[in-house]
């Protein structure tokens, strides 16, 4: 029997013989519902137990942080903390690159499963959110990676999901493209909270896939504590430098 395009019809296990599930990163076969290998998993795993909690980047061992690292420790930040699964630096920011393209949805999926790993159980959240894209960049991109890897969190915490939480007032330049003192200024009053929802008093965590200077977190943070929210956590997949 044939389908309408004229395609034969194939049993699921035709199809996995034909296309065999592979691990999202390195592409090696043989991994169900293509998540990622055990190499792979270890590789893109936290590898430093000393992380500054307030932004997210890995630190010496030795080094003390309860007021923060070298990189955050002269900033103020309006969210109470950062989760990240490492540096944007080799193998991790190879995966941050790929997620970004087309082709990327699994990859993303299994970081934010990672990310959702290193949350500690006694944290609760009353939303996830992810930081908002605009329209005519995600069609240029053709993928939404904060949106994939905040419902991946969302599924592995059990918490509720509000992708269009956040909207942009206008459209942004590229952060990348600039100066740290320009990123400020460029999503400066740029985010607004949509009506649709109501964040008295709750949890939020935001959910990006880079934090560099915080710039972009921190005026999301902003609009949310200004519609009553009464926490906001970042969780990102990489912890770049001010050069990244």
């Amino acid at each position: 029997m044939q389908t309408p395009h004229g395609i034969r019809h194939i049993s699921q296990a035709a199809w996995r013989l034909l296309f065999p599930p592979m691990c999202p990163f390195c592409e090696a076969t043989g991994h169900l519902d293509g998540a990622l290998c055990p190499a792979c998993r270890e590789t893109l795993s936290p590898t430093q137990s000393n992380t500054c909690g307030r932004c997210g980047a890995p630190a010496p061992r030795h080094l003390a942080l309860e007021a923060g690292c070298p990189r955050c420790r002269k900033q103020t930040f309006a969210f109470a903390g950062v989760y990240a699964l490492g540096d944007y630096a080799g193998a991790l920011q190879k995966a941050v690159i790929k997620m970004k393209r087309p082709c990327g949805e699994l990859l993303a999926l299994s970081l934010g499963e990672a990310l959702a790993g290193i949350i500690p159980d006694a944290t609760v959240f009353d939303a996830i959110a992810p930081v908002p894209m605009h329209l005519t960049r995600r069609l240029a991109r053709g993928v939404n990676s904060p949106e994939i890897l905040a419902e991946a969190i969302g599924r592995s915490v059990g918490a509720r999901v509000c992708i269009d939480l956040l909207r942009h007032r206008r459209k942004i330049a590229q952060q990348s493209a600039l100066a740290p003192r320009e990123r400020k200024r460029n999503v400066r009053e740029a985010f607004r909270v949509s009506s649709s929802w109501k964040i008295a008093a709750a949890s939020i965590l935001l959910v990006d896939d880079i934090l560099t200077t915080g710039a972009t977190a921190d005026a999301c943070t902003k609009v949310l504590l200004a519609a009553g929210a009464a926490q906001v956590r970042v969780a990102v997949v990489a912890r770049g430098g001010v050069n990244n």
